[in-house]
């Protein structure tokens, strides 16, 4: 994360990220850099689907996030205050922007667009790989 955030109890789902400062218009909140990773989707256990995300243009990638951005939750019915900038790109990964001013203590709530698993998250279904997997 390259802005300040404290992970707690969210209203929309588990664990989310919270503004820890004043977060103005057009900030880059998040970029792709170690330690984040990428693995193939194929191979992604129940977990780092559920904390991960896949990159609408590499669908059979899972990229692994390192920091707090695991605990992004979407925002539904235009409660989403951040989302991918498809100007800043690093290793192919949009560069994640607030998409207006966020205040102090406010949940920093991601696109549904920015994951091309959200469908599955958001349903709790599972993916074909998952069928032995249940969630925990």
């Amino acid at each position: 994360m390259l802005v300040q955030t404290v992970t707690k109890d969210s209203r929309i789902h588990g664990k989310g990220l919270f503004a820890a400062i004043p977060i103005p218009l057009g900030s880059v909140l998040w970029r792709f850099m170690p330690p984040d990773r990428r693995i193939l989707l194929a191979h992604a256990t129940f977990e780092q689907k559920h904390y991960g995300y896949v990159n609408p243009d590499k669908p059979n990638w899972l990229v692994v996030c390192g920091d707090h951005a695991c605990f992004w939750n979407f925002g539904l019915n235009g409660e989403a205050n951040c989302g991918p900038s498809r100007l800043l790109l690093d290793e192919g990964e949009n560069a994640i922007i607030a998409l207006r001013d966020i205040a102090v203590g406010e949940e920093l709530l991601i696109t549904v667009d920015s994951d091309a698993d959200a469908c599955r998250k958001l349903q709790g279904t599972w993916h074909a790989s998952d069928k032995d997997s249940t969630p925990s």
